[in-house]
């Protein structure tokens, strides 16, 4: 057994050495079928390199199938213009996503800090109702994502988050985001009321909120505007028609090698398109999308560390460490 572990220990130390090199990177990502668009387009190439080989085979029989004119049918500078930019318009949304969520979160985070540390409990069942309000936060965020991939969010999914019992949506249909926002909201208000925060901080709580409503309504102005529908639309057609002419284009000058060059050009066409295509949307689960769930994870844990950290008391900082004794003075 212990000589098992140590061949374990030395295979696992030199996977790491040769994933530290660039060339072992670079082949390993080479190589890597995850996060490529291989799996979504390899029937459509399949398609165009049979297509090619039917036209070979005409061209083999005496047909007169060499047509190199239709070169100039679909410009190639034209092609790859409207491929760039549907490339760069789907990778700003992609970009675009992702700054929202990083605001998401770090909002979040301050949010349930000024929670966790303004708002002071005197009794335990203050601070039993302060933890739950502060669980409802990542709770809130996990309800955006599920909201931005059309998934319903029940009260009980959230009951096992904040260990009560939200009441749903106003007509006790599934939570929405907006439903624990003025669930928040509504704590504010009350711990206002009752005097146990000043206005300042109520203020800044709540500026917390609408920083959290505005980057809502970012995340559904992504995705609720997709890429007009006839411009991606064209663009397949133009692709279809650019692939289709391919064979008839090289088939007097390259013959069977007609057959791998299509591939390789399909390949390389589709796959541009199809990148844009899955990056439009980050908010789904396909693998190159938005790690959303690894997000709501973080956040979660780090939410449940706040609280187990407390509350500080009043007057008190966080504890210094104590110089050592083998560090020089500054004063000396």
């Amino acid at each position: 057994m212990g000589e098992q572990r140590w061949v374990e220990e030395e295979a696992s130390e030199v996977l790491r050495t040769l994933e530290s090199r660039p060339w072992f990177s670079w082949q390993r990502s080479m190589l890597q079928l995850r996060g490529s668009v291989l799996p979504s387009i390899w029937r459509r190439v399949l398609g165009m390199t049979l297509y090619a080989v039917v036209i070979v085979l005409a061209d083999q029989r005496g047909y007169r199938v060499d047509l190199p004119v239709l070169g100039n049918l679909i410009p190639s500078i034209v092609l790859g213009l409207l491929l760039v930019f549907r490339t760069n318009t789907a990778y700003d949304r992609f970009w675009e996503g992702r700054k929202i969520w990083g605001s998401l979160l770090s909002t979040a985070r301050l949010l349930v800090r000024n929670m966790n540390f303004v708002v002071r409990t005197t009794e335990e069942g203050d601070r039993a109702e302060k933890v739950a309000y502060m669980r409802m936060v990542p709770a809130l965020i996990a309800a955006i994502k599920h909201h931005l991939r059309g998934e319903p969010l029940s009260p009980a999914v959230v009951a096992r988050v904040v260990r009560r019992s939200p009441q749903g949506g106003p007509d006790g249909s599934e939570l929405m985001p907006l439903d624990l926002m003025n669930g928040l909201a509504d704590y504010f208000q009350r711990l206002y009321e009752g005097k146990r925060i000043d206005a300042h901080v109520f203020v800044e709580l709540n500026r917390h909120l609408d920083g959290l409503t505005l980057d809502l309504g970012r995340t559904q102005r992504i995705l609720r505007t997709p890429l007009p529908h006839a411009y991606a639309v064209h663009l397949k057609h133009l692709l279809l028609i650019y692939c289709l002419t391919l064979p008839f284009q090289f088939v007097g000058a390259l013959g069977w090698s007609t057959v791998p060059a299509v591939g390789i050009i399909s390949f390389a066409l589709l796959g541009i398109e199809e990148i844009g295509q899955e990056i439009e949307n980050p908010f789904g689960y396909d693998a190159n999308d938005l790690p959303l769930d690894e997000f709501c994870r973080l956040l979660r844990l780090d939410v449940e560390r706040l609280i187990e950290y407390g509350e500080l008391p009043m007057g008190d900082g966080l504890p210094l460490p104590s110089p050592r004794a083998d560090l020089p003075s500054l004063r000396s």
